[in-house]
């Protein structure tokens, strides 16, 4: 019928006629799951030495097993107290199967006798628990209830970088304040960044500045740099030192402009900017966000912020521009002051013939 099992019942002697279960054993706690239970309250074991009639030297069953997360990665598991019995000491079995039936291959290990606590170490996710006392001739007692906790276990995702500024195409003069953007997300957090450059394209990295705080920006004061190969790397580093970075899509220009040219030089060799519009940071936001633009030529610069649906929101900027860097701040608010809803936005600028969108997503 249903209580037919093939597991080993692991008999301390069948050969001398001594039938008592040893740890392990197939047969603890699965007699007749609808008799009476053993003389110690536990359900009744398989064989001869199980049921109320069982004349047993097997330990009683361990009672009011709780399981606890002490952090993302230990379990800790508590008991009550044993009377001394004989008992030897305690094996301990887990799985992540809720209902799971102990035996050797769910066996985690043991604590002494004298002990009534166990930490699970490493692990992640959720976990059952059952415990068994076992006496000095081997035998083991009925199992304790079971009982589960879950953890978050070890971090194993690294964290995702995204280069957002200078990202490749930018002209700047030797001097100039860059103001270096990125996006670091990880699924714990990030504890630190560090920003490095380039002037040689890549073959060599020089370090900027290292233990940053992940705020999304570091101003760089570019002095020493005249190169038309620049790249900016940036690595982030979370809680259990896994790392990620992410690299300029293409090169930029940090070139020394200055000194004397004849007039008819002059003009050439001025600051040149390319029609940029730049991702904003944060992104996603909450609060404001920051919005940043290049226009090449003197021209009227209009910044709008539209919603999913291509309605306008907010007009943040609609002035004539010399060619330059500029910033603007939207603070989630559409033209009348009243605060948007969360969803995905889109800021558009417009200078001369240019025209570029970016997506936005904003969090209330």
């Amino acid at each position: 019928d249903s209580t037919n099992t093939d597991r080993d019942p692991r008999y301390a002697d069948a050969a001398g006629g001594d039938y008592y279960l040893l740890v392990h054993s197939g047969g603890i706690d699965t007699g007749d799951p609808a008799g009476p239970a053993d003389p110690d309250g536990s359900c009744a074991d398989q064989g001869i030495f199980g049921g109320p009639g069982a004349v047993t030297a097997a330990p009683e069953y361990v009672k009011n097993l709780l399981a606890t997360a002490l952090n993302d990665t230990t379990i800790h598991l508590a008991w009550d107290s044993m009377p001394p019995q004989g008992v030897s000491h305690y094996a301990l079995y887990g799985d992540t199967a809720n209902g799971f039936l102990p035996d050797e291959l769910f066996y985690l290990g043991s604590a002494p006798y004298g002990t009534s606590t166990f930490d699970h170490h490493p692990v992640g996710g959720c976990w059952y628990y059952r415990v068994s006392a076992v006496n000095t001739s081997g035998y083991g007692g009925g199992y304790s209830n079971q009982d589960g906790a879950c953890v978050a276990g070890q971090d194993t995702e690294p964290p995702s970088v995204t280069v957002v500024y200078p990202n490749g195409g930018e002209i700047h003069e030797t001097g100039d304040t860059l103001s270096v953007q990125w996006i670091a997300t990880d699924n714990v957090d990030v504890d630190s960044v560090s920003i490095f450059y380039s002037e040689n394209g890549g073959n060599d990295y020089m370090l900027l500045s290292s233990g940053e705080p992940n705020d999304s920006v570091y101003t760089w004061i570019a002095t020493g740099v005249n190169s038309d190969s620049c790249l900016v790397r940036i690595v982030a580093y979370d809680p259990s030192l896994l790392t990620g970075e992410d690299t300029s899509d293409s090169l930029f220009a940090i070139k020394d402009y200055t000194g004397v040219h004849d007039d008819e030089d002059a003009e050439d060799e001025l600051p040149r900017y390319a029609n940029t519009l730049e991702p904003n940071y944060p992104n996603p936001f909450n609060g404001t966000t920051t919005i940043a633009y290049s226009v090449a030529d003197r021209s009227h610069v209009q910044i709008n912020i539209y919603d999913a649906a291509g309605r306008l929101v907010r007009i943040l900027e609609d002035r004539e521009r010399n060619p330059g860097r500029y910033e603007v701040v939207w603070n989630g608010r559409d033209n009348t002051g009243r605060g948007v809803s969360s969803g995905v936005y889109f800021s558009r600028i417009k200078a001369g013939k240019y025209r570029q969108t970016r997506k936005i997503v904003y969090l209330r």
